[in-house]
């Protein structure tokens, strides 16, 4: 039985979302490979802006597959997995199908193009989430010029909904990031509560936001550090949201090198910042809530006592995935 290509973009579009908002201000891609026969060979998805396109990791996994030559996975940079491929592909994934949640892109940027390189491997047929209005595009017409079989519009509701983040961050408008961990029953108190994976994740996402938001409260009760060194990323500058004027400068987090901490009693700054993460509670999530875009829910397996924050009533669940032992679920708020 034939398995459909929304079946296949719908992996690629789960795929991408396990690294939205990591790749800000590039948008989330995803790319899934299959060779000649329809064999599935790779999946892969965009992780950080400057990095490999989703197409090109997805390549570089497919060819080790393929080949056994593991040499490739040793190679991070774009122009030398690139290279790599354009040098020692000997046509074995020529008549590969190739599926992306975004138009490959056709002129260099910070990476080389992936449409040369699609070409290049022999590609044969290429299925299309979303289409690249942006001055990157226009890999699919070179490609189809080039004797691929082009199909446009697979799952494109769902592959556009990728975009949001990136078309947000082209218009100048803020995207607002609600994140909250939980346990299983929706009680949320407790220093630690989500997985160790969870927990490197959040300080994936610090590392790549313009801003990060708490509540006093969250300050004089818990204390926190808010860096990023489960991943050895950038620290966020940290607004504390209170009409609390004067800090005894206790906590940790005044204390990170290398960040700015303000307190502000309203929310005036925040359209000046493109990626704004926030981390509280109840009442930090109210005075939010006409400016959230996603919320960012975090649920372990476990149960405990304790305050829970009233569930989102105007949003959809845009992803759900496994978070080291805990649930993952992002979702979009009705505007």
């Amino acid at each position: 039985m034939a398995i459909s290509p929304e079946f296949y973009m719908q992996l690629a579009i789960d795929a991408a979302w396990r690294y939205a908002f990591l790749t800000y201000p590039n948008p989330a891609v995803g790319c899934v490979v299959l060779d000649k026969h329809g064999a599935l060979l790779s999946i892969a998805a965009h992780q950080k802006a400057g990095g490999p396109h989703a197409e090109v990791l997805a390549l570089q996994e497919a060819y080790a597959k393929k080949s056994g030559d593991n040499a490739i996975l040793a190679l991070q940079k774009s122009d030398e997995i690139h290279d790599y491929l354009t040098q020692h592909h000997a046509g074995l994934l020529r008549g590969a199908k190739l599926y992306v949640t975004l138009e490959p892109c056709h002129k260099v940027g910070k990476t080389p193009a992936c449409s040369r390189l699609l070409a290049e491997i022999g590609v044969a047929e290429l299925f299309i989430g979303a289409r690249d209005t942006t001055s990157m595009g226009g890999g699919a017409i070179f490609l189809a010029s080039s004797g691929c079989r082009v199909t446009y519009d697979v799952l494109a509701q769902k592959a556009q909904a990728l975009l949001e983040p990136f078309l947000a961050w082209q218009s100048g408008r803020t995207v607002v990031l609600y994140k909250w961990a939980q346990h299983q029953n929706g009680a949320y108190e407790g220093k630690i509560v989500s997985c160790e994976t969870s927990r490197r994740h959040v300080h994936a996402l610090r590392s790549v936001i313009d801003r990060l938001y708490i509540g006093g409260n969250t300050v004089r009760i818990d204390a926190p550090t808010l860096d990023a060194r489960l991943v050895e990323g950038k620290v966020p500058n940290v607004t504390i949201l209170s009409r609390q004027k004067v800090w005894a400068h206790e906590a940790p987090l005044w204390h990170v090198p290398h960040r700015e901490v303000t307190v502000e009693e309203n929310l005036s700054t925040l359209s000046s910042y493109g990626l704004v993460l926030v981390e509280g509670t109840q009442g930090l999530w109210e005075a939010f809530a006409p400016y959230v875009t996603y919320d960012l829910v975090y649920t372990t397996p476990h149960m405990r006592q304790g305050a829970t924050i009233d569930a989102v009533r105007d949003g959809t669940y845009v992803a759900s995935m496994a978070m080291g032992e805990d649930q993952f679920h992002i979702i979009k708020r009705k505007p």
